[in-house]
């Protein structure tokens, strides 16, 4: 077990393979020069996480095997350059937040579990942030649901294809596009969303290109007309929808 203040990975790599992280004051990797963090077991347990912290600099983790991840924000792309590989393993957090504080972010998800109450993809100005779902479960259930470019200036992109199985539970949304500029790309896999799916409700833009695989909606597609655009490009693909009402 380890467990103090906070855990910080640069210029190096830090591995984990069994026991237990428990800093109290959060992990960073990639802060003032890049960092590594290789977790193939145990448990890592955070209030928060920074990848790719300091501007300049990048931050790696890769979370696979048996490991688990607990985490109150898992932050990537902060002020540098953050990437997550998940391969297998579990996250559980309350929040993810991908391209903050004007950083570049990508979560790639090959197989494993992650699980977060809300997500914001494209959390900041000039932010770019992107997720890239292969296979694996990725589960939003709580308030705020999945939003891709969240805010003025930021840009998020999620990409769906393989295996992958997007849902997003308990009444939440799918927003694309909410401020900022929002696309999602799915060629296969499964998006099942309990609630809607808002592309560009606001004052955002945002695309949702649909080219295999199968897209639930449960309540409404909302479309605004002037800043988005939907395209639903359905050959070879299985489009469900069990509206109860638009």
């Amino acid at each position: 077990m380890a467990a103090g203040g906070a855990i910080v990975a640069d210029g190096g790599i830090l591995t984990q393979t069994g026991g237990q992280i428990l800093p109290n004051n959060g992990l960073i990797v990639g802060n003032s020069i890049d960092g590594t963090f290789a977790q193939t077991g145990g448990q890592t347990m955070v209030g928060a996480a920074f990848i790719g912290n300091g501007a300049g600099a990048d931050g790696v983790y890769n979370l696979g095997g048996s490991a688990l991840l607990t985490a109150g924000t898992l932050n990537v792309g902060v002020f540098g350059t953050g990437i997550v590989n998940q391969s297998g393993g579990t996250a559980s957090l309350t929040q993810l937040k991908i391209g903050t504080a004007g950083g570049q972010g990508t979560y790639n998800q090959t197989a494993g579990q992650l699980t977060a109450n809300s997500e914001s993809i494209g959390d900041s100005a000039n932010a770019i942030a992107q997720f890239n779902q292969f296979g694996g479960s990725h589960t939003v259930n709580n308030s705020g649901g999945l939003v891709l470019g969240t805010v003025a200036g930021a840009t998020g992109s999620y990409n769906l294809t393989g295996t992958g199985q997007l849902l997003i539970t308990n009444g939440n949304s799918l927003t694309v596009g909410q401020a900022g500029t929002g696309a999602f790309a799915q060629s296969g896999g499964l998006v099942s969303i309990s609630a809607n799916l808002l592309v560009a409700p606001t004052t955002g833009t945002g695309s949702y290109s649909l080219s295999g695989g199968t897209l639930l909606v449960t309540g409404r597609e909302n479309h605004r007309a002037a800043g988005e655009q939907f395209r639903q490009r359905l050959l070879h693909a299985d489009r469900r929808r069990a509206h109860r009402g638009r």
